[in-house]
């Protein structure tokens, strides 16, 4: 959690771990889904789903009433873009650098001028159609995770404009609309998978309001201290999440995705609020939890790599694994690498900037 004031939040070393989980299981499908195998964790996108509703308990924990008491909008935007911005550089920049090596060697011309283009857009974390093409439709076509950061952003934006007037009546009737919208998207074909692409981009905005507002009433009922009656063990936790997550294709698909967007992920970050975790296991836990990000937000590029290098060598089955294995060592080393070397030095001295001015327009 971000903090610009001397005030301590509660660390949630439970939702850590399973935001650790989540992030494995996005690489995993990103991983084995370039080769077609009998098995893939086609819910692993729901991964997401389950970051906005962590996402919306988090933010309303630990700004909430800093939000309601006087902190700017201003002041909010610059410490989420803090939080946020610097990895989204990083793979912003390795994914730029992959696919420029790869329109140089297909002596791809258009990427002259298309590359730039969609560089600037995804700088300024706006989607791209520069770059789309059949086979590569992403709407941030360098990091195709992005995403899931643009709707993480806007509702940011609007939940921080709106604070004022999201009494919890109001935001019970976000929370129905979210979850008719859920519903009615769940009725047309791939209507709650993944929103990377330019004609599912829409799909993110109807997936964040009902979970981030979910996210923002379970952190409302926890400090109410109304949540204390959902217990369970982190252990059986991490493994709910872990079955959700890895389960193969069910009869009962259709239902499937409604009921752990709308039940099971709010239960889970209500129940990994109130669990608790001690020695390793809870420095384990912590660690998964500052590593989620990264490993998220800096895998794709790795992805692309591995998966080229994969068909150019045609490597069958019986070395794939060994290929796989590397890449998931690379990808951890590479977002820990990121994560201590730019990520934390970097809003170390944002922040510290940050909170200089911050101080000196109150002495002022």
């Amino acid at each position: 959690m971000i903090s610009v004031s001397t005030g301590k939040t509660k660390h949630f070393v439970v939702l850590d771990g399973l935001r650790g989980v989540a992030a494995i299981a996005v690489v995993t499908l990103h991983v084995l889904d370039p080769f077609h195998f009998n098995y893939v964790p086609i819910h692993a996108p729901l991964a997401v789903d389950f970051f906005f509703v962590l996402s919306g308990f988090v933010i309303a924990h630990a700004y909430e009433a800093r939000l309601t008491g006087g902190l700017s909008f201003s002041s909010f935007a610059q410490v989420r873009l803090i939080r946020l911005y610097p990895l989204i550089f990083v793979g912003l920049s390795l994914g730029f650098i992959v696919l420029s090596v790869k329109a140089v060697t297909a002596h791809d011309e258009g990427f002259l001028f298309k590359g730039p283009a969609a560089l600037i857009a995804g700088l300024l974390m706006l989607p791209s159609p520069f770059l789309v093409a059949p086979g590569n439709e992403a709407a941030y076509p360098f990091n195709t995770p992005t995403w899931s950061l643009f709707d993480e952003l806007i509702i940011n934006v609007v939940y921080a404009l709106a604070i004022h007037r999201l009494t919890n009546a109001v935001l019970g009737i976000v929370i129905i609309i979210g979850a008719a919208i859920i519903l009615a998207m769940n009725l047309t074909p791939g209507g709650l998978d993944g929103a990377e692409n330019w004609a599912t981009l829409y799909r993110g905005l109807g997936k964040v309001l009902f979970s981030f507002a979910a996210g923002v009433a379970l952190s409302r009922l926890y400090r109410a201290a109304q949540l204390k009656w959902l217990d369970a063990s982190p252990l059986i936790l991490i493994l709910v999440l872990g079955i959700i997550l890895f389960v193969p294709r069910t009869s009962l698909e259709v239902y499937y995705y409604p009921l752990c967007v709308l039940i099971a992920f709010p239960a889970l970050v209500a129940a990994g609020a109130n669990a608790t975790l001690t020695g390793g296991a809870e420095k384990l836990a912590a660690f998964a939890g500052r590593l989620s990000y990264p490993i998220y937000i800096v895998h794709y590029p790795f992805v692309r790599v591995f998966s080229n290098f994969a068909r150019v060598h045609e490597l069958g089955d019986g070395t794939l694994p060994i290929l796989f294995g590397v890449e998931f060592v690379t990808i951890i080393l590479a977002a820990y690498t990121a994560m201590k070397l730019i990520d934390e030095p970097l809003r170390r001295i944002l922040n510290r900037g940050f909170a200089a001015r911050t101080l000196g327009k109150n002495a002022a």
